[in-house]
């Protein structure tokens, strides 16, 4: 009885030792300190005790001592050489003796057996891990391991890793991370004995899936495959998400669950420009750069300057059109790039109303030109907003070292925000570099919080339907989901305008007054209409409202379920609404006139502004939710 107990527990006790060194790489490390730290202090007790009692020399007891502390972690042990003392004739000072030097070499020993067993323990993480949520990311490359060891981080997180060609180097990083790589064909290609071998099964678990590699046709690709090898194996399309590093919004719209249409619940789909221009935003909004009255007013004019008009400079004049409207204030915007004609065709073209519509002035001249530091010294007293995107990282600080030996001659005190593959850096008046912060994070490449803000946005826009939030976001198109994370993101922002913390709206004292209502409803207008701009719209004249407005009685009067949207032509990216806020109420009235339905634009921008606390909180309820697991 007492073998079968002891062969028992011996086993128990190292399928545990082996067990923790498949555990993520914070727990193996806190576990193997913590054996080292144990197994050290225990030993040089016991043998201290031992050998002062035997030996009698305290000199020779340390040396002694500390030798035979050191052997433990090689497997060695001196019982005999200290037995003769009285302690270990007791068992469970033996029984500490040996569980010191257990824990000692299982702390020397844990590497050679990760190397060695590599392959088992892949299994067994696989298995330890089957639980959380479960992250799969399609691409090995240095921007995804970076973002992949961000989501390890979380306790109950599972991220695994797909391709059939692997840097060796990312992919020790991989495993370094605690993280799983799978290659061959199941994977590539994913079949069924893949979803289940990483624990992709019906039921409640979510799956993300990030498609990171540098190959955007690849990442469409597998996405596509994926989704399909999901609905062949009844995974329910709300467990689903997708992060795309794509082209543009078309892509979401094509993997997105519409309706009864089977999707991915979630799909967010970027390019590193956008992503970088985002977080720009996110970590320096332009709307800290300008003061504001009681009311939300803006007191000063916006004035923006973008050096480098590429594809990183592109994106970053979207982000910074849409996020810097205010009322009270004048939007303006210099770009200087020797190429600006060149190379900016296809944006010219995709947003021509955005360029008429906002103070853009483009300069074909070098970023290092006497044109540009005359234009420098012409808005020295107006100039809030500077951001250089030259291509690289050593091209960037090259320029940033010259405008800042100017801004320090004229006393200019700006900070200077550099964009480029790796993320964003401010530059301080004083020349001191903030940390990078990098695009690939789950704060920027995630939906998680800011869907849940998005989710109470867009359920307040459906009005009283009977629908759940969750519901009404299901029927929402990519397009509009996109607007309402855009609105979302604006939220912090307004609370800005009107000096208020996100903890005091939170906390209930979000209460504007009917004055600051109105200029944050005004601002809150601009910015949408920026948005749209941003995103290739224009406005809508009357003749065509007239026609949608006639096929609109035309198709209820055919009983057609799914009536026109008079106002919004999305194919032909045209909107009723991208006019001035005090032509709302006539807008808003010309509509019902033709549906009868009460319409009040000016409402729905008041209802945005309200809404932001619900947001907040159901943005801080989910994080919450997460944190605990």
């Amino acid at each position: 009885m007492n073998i079968g107990i002891t062969i028992l527990l011996a086993s128990a006790l190292f399928l545990a030792a082996v067990t923790t060194l498949a555990a993520k790489p914070r727990f193996q490390s806190t576990i193997i300190g913590t054996a080292i730290l144990v197994s050290t202090i225990g030993g040089l007790i016991l043998y201290g005790y031992g050998y002062i009692v035997v030996t009698g020399n305290i000199f020779v007891s340390v040396v002694r001592a500390a030798f035979s502390t050191m052997g433990m972690y090689l497997g060695k042990n001196d019982l005999g050489a200290v037995s003769a003392a009285p302690l270990f004739n007791d068992n469970w000072v033996l029984f500490a003796f040996w569980f010191f030097h257990f824990a000692a070499f299982y702390s020397f020993a844990s590497a050679a057996i990760t190397t060695v067993g590599d392959e088992a323990l892949k299994h067994l993480r696989l298995i330890l891990l089957k639980r959380g949520n479960l992250h799969v990311i399609y691409g090995v490359n240095k921007d995804s391991v970076d973002f992949g060891s961000q989501l390890v981080k979380e306790a109950d997180e599972t991220v695994v890793y797909v391709d059939n060609h692997p840097d060796a180097d990312c992919a020790k990083r991989v495993s370094d991370s605690g993280c799983l790589i799978f290659t061959g064909t199941g994977a590539a290609d994913p079949d069924a004995g893949f979803l289940k071998s990483i624990g992709a099964n019906p039921g409640s678990r979510r799956i993300s899936l990030y498609c990171l590699s540098d190959d955007f046709n690849q990442n469409h690709q597998y996405a596509d495959k994926f989704l399909n090898t999901c609905r062949e194996n009844d995974i329910r399309a709300e467990q689903l998400s997708l992060t795309l590093l794509g082209y543009d919004e078309f892509s979401g719209s094509m993997f997105q669950q519409d309706g009864d249409t089977y999707g991915y619940s979630n799909v967010l789909v970027y390019n590193e420009p956008a992503l970088a221009a985002r977080l720009l935003i996110r970590a320096y909004p332009p709307v800290k750069t300008i003061p504001f009255d009681e009311n939300g007013r803006a007191t000063e004019d916006f004035d923006a300057l973008i050096l480098g008009f590429g594809r990183f400079g592109q994106e970053a004049l979207k982000y910074i059109v849409q996020n810097g409207q205010f009322v009270g204030s004048h939007f303006h915007l210099g770009i200087f790039d020797a190429k600006c004609n060149s190379i900016s065709g296809g944006i010219r073209e995709e947003c021509a109303a955005m360029f008429e519509k906002y103070d853009i002035d483009f300069y074909e001249n070098d970023c290092r030109s006497v044109e540009l530091y005359r234009y420098l010294k012409k808005h020295r007293r107006t100039l809030r907003y500077v951001v250089i995107c030259a291509g690289s990282s050593a091209a960037n600080n090259e320029l940033t070292e010259e405008l800042q030996r100017f801004f320090a001659t004229n006393k200019i005190i700006l900070p200077i925000y550099q964009i480029d593959h790796s993320g964003v850096r401010a530059v301080s008046a004083d020349g001191r570099q903030n940390n990078l912060d990098k695009i690939f994070s789950p704060a920027i490449i995630t939906s998680n919080a800011l869907d849940r803000k998005a989710i109470i946005l867009n359920h307040g826009y459906c009005g009283d339907n009977g629908l759940t939030p969750e519901e009404n976001w299901k029927n929402c198109s990519y397009f509009d989901r996109m607007s309402s994370r855009a609105s979302a993101d604006f939220a912090e922002a307004i609370l800005h305008c009107a000096g208020v913390t996100k903890e005091e709206a939170i906390s209930g004292s979000w209460q504007p007054s009917d004055g600051m209502l109105s200029v944050l409803g005004q601002t809150e207008h601009l910015r949408w209409c920026a948005f749209h701009y941003t995103m290739g719209f224009a406005p809508m004249d009357d003749e065509t409202f007239q026609e949608r407005a006639a096929i609109y009685h035309k198709q209820k009067k055919a009983g057609v379920e799914h009536l026109i949207r008079i106002t919004k032509d999305m194919p032909g990216r045209i909107h009723a609404c991208l006019i001035d806020w005090d032509a709302l109420d006539e807008l808003s009235a010309a509509e019902e006139a033709v549906t009868g339905k009460h319409v009040d634009y000016k409402q729905s921008d008041y209802n945005n502004i309200l809404a932001i606390p619900d947001m907040l909180r159901a943005a801080q309820e989910y994080e919450n939710k997460q944190r605990k697991g």
